[in-house]
C-alpha cells in the first residue's frame, strides 16, 4: 500500500489517489518504459507537463494578418450609417419588463435582474 495519507487499508470508501497508483505501478514514459521510484516518476511527470505546455504557436500567415488589419482600418475610417430608426423610451421599458430574471448574463456579463 502507498505510504501517503490518502489511502487507508480496509476502508473501501477511501480509494488511493492517482499519484498513489503511480507510485505503486510506476508511470509509463513516452518511450513505453516504466518509471519507478519517486525521483523517476517526478521527472516523468515534469517532462510530460513541459511537453504539453511547450508547443509553439502555429505558424502565422503575415500577409493575411496585414490584409485583415488593412481592412479593419478601412472600415473604421468609414462614416457610420445612421439608417436605424429611433427607439422610444416606452419600447425600451417594455423590452426590459419582458426580460426573464433567471437567465445567465450575455456577452456583456450583465444579468437581466440588474437591468430590471
Amino acid at each position: 500500500m502507498p505510504s501517503s495519507s490518502t489511502c487507508y487499508p480496509g476502508n473501501p470508501s477511501n480509494r488511493p489517489s492517482t499519484l498513489d497508483i503511480a507510485i505503486i505501478k510506476g508511470v509509463k514514459r513516452s518511450d513505453n518504459s516504466v518509471a519507478l521510484g519517486d525521483a523517476k516518476i517526478a521527472e516523468c511527470l515534469a517532462d510530460s507537463i513541459e511537453f504539453r505546455c511547450s508547443y509553439a504557436s502555429p505558424p502565422r500567415d503575415i500577409l493575411h494578418i496585414h490584409r485583415i488589419e488593412k481592412e479593419g482600418r478601412h472600415k473604421a475610417s468609414l462614416k457610420p450609417k445612421d439608417d436605424l430608426l429611433p427607439v422610444s423610451l416606452s419600447e425600451v421599458q417594455t423590452l426590459i419588463k419582458s426580460f426573464k430574471t433567471r437567465k445567465t448574463p450575455g456577452l456583456d456579463n450583465i444579468y437581466n435582474k440588474a437591468i430590471k
